[in-house]
């Protein structure tokens, strides 16, 4: 969980990239500035952005080195949840918690699918799922037997 307050630009942008659930403040500053700098991405933003945000608006973002508040991150899609900074941390939390509530080896397998579609036909991964196993050993029954 990327947790954005401040300034998110260039670098910290394609960190923040990066994970998989992206949690600003509303009033947080982000943007690609590597246009500004001269600069050529390295770590990731010139797929990780357009998968986002898609094609145009990454470009729209990386050609003019834009900077956008939270609110509007979260209206193109480039962040998940965009709250006021007083509730930030909370709502943080609150994801956390959730996801902890949850088995960690079914998010780990979750995880992978769904980076592994990417490299894979739509039908390819739909049958790529059916391959694997239908729960997880370790804590499947566990957490059945618990209801």
């Amino acid at each position: 969980i990327a947790r954005l307050h401040g300034h998110c630009f260039t670098g910290g942008l394609e960190l923040a990239l990066a994970c998989d659930i992206l949690i600003a403040a509303t009033n947080t500053k982000l943007g690609d500035t590597h246009g500004q700098w001269g600069l050529v991405p390295i770590w990731g933003m010139s797929v990780r952005l357009p998968e986002r945000v898609g094609n145009s608006m990454a470009k729209q973002l990386m050609f003019t080195s834009r900077r956008i508040s939270g609110a509007t991150a979260h209206e193109i899609g480039l962040v998940d949840f965009a709250v006021p900074e007083d509730e930030l941390d909370s709502e943080v939390a609150r994801m956390a918690a959730e996801i902890l509530m949850n088995s960690p080896g079914t998010n780990r397998r979750v995880k992978l699918l769904i980076a592994d579609r990417s490299e894979r036909t739509r039908i390819d991964a739909l049958l790529h799922e059916r391959t694997l196993p239908h729960g997880l050993p370790e804590d499947m029954a566990e957490r059945l037997a618990g209801g």
